[in-house]
């Protein structure tokens, strides 16, 4: 299934294909104002060429619900509001974000979730403007491929996993070749790559990124 997630004054109202999707290619789509969403029973789902602008807008940081955090609720945890339904979302499993530019998002620039998904050479930038922990890319799953991308201009993190929030397992992930910059704009508690809390990593590779040219208190 493919969404077309509309944020703003119309925030939460989508059009859709109803039913799960496979091998299906979307290409040379430009969005403003609005986002795209892979459903969580698509596969096999390209997404390329990718031009879009103002993907996430909002004005508040609801609390996560209890049944939505794997650690024990308090009040801290409105720090990671929004990260898992703001963005470009590719969930799912086996579906592919590529040669595409994210740029302008309240929010997470663009989610991975699921299994076996890939975000390779696209470009995401200025985002996550409202300071929270929303990223430039938020990686939550397993066998994900997250490469030769470059992140610029976050409000905090320009890759994010945010065990907190579903606890789920971070196994096989590769995260390698990524140009990570200008990150913590609005934060001064982080750093550009920032995970939390208590992961399982198994198999996950880490390699080969550079971060550079960060503002705030990296810590």
């Amino acid at each position: 299934m493919l969404q077309r997630v509309q944020y703003g004054a119309q925030q939460g109202r989508r059009t859709r294909q109803p039913g799960p999707r496979q091998d299906v290619t979307v290409r040379g789509l430009d969005l403003w104002g609005t986002s795209l969403r892979t459903g969580k029973d698509s596969t096999g789902v390209l997404v390329e060429d990718l031009n879009a602008r103002y993907v996430s807008e909002y004005s508040t940081l609801p609390m996560p619900a209890d049944d939505e955090l794997a650690i024990e609720p308090g009040e801290g945890h409105i720090v990671v509001s929004r990260i898992l339904d703001s963005g470009v979302q590719l969930l799912g499993t086996g579906n592919t974000l590529r040669d595409s530019e994210i740029g302008y998002s309240a929010g997470t620039g663009v989610l991975v979730r699921g299994s076996g998904n890939t975000v390779t050479n696209t470009y995401i930038h200025d985002i996550g403007w409202m300071g929270s922990y929303t990223p430039g890319i938020e990686i939550n799953g397993s066998d994900h491929t997250v490469t030769h991308n470059t992140v610029r201009r976050t409000g905090r993190g320009s890759i994010d996993v945010s065990w907190q929030l579903n606890g789920v397992p971070f196994h096989n992930n590769e995260i390698a070749y990524n140009d990570l910059s200008e990150a913590m704009r609005t934060s001064r508690d982080g750093s550009p790559f920032y995970v939390c809390c208590n992961l399982d990593a198994t198999g996950t590779s880490v390699d080969h990124n550079i971060v550079h040219d960060d503002d705030g208190q990296v810590g």
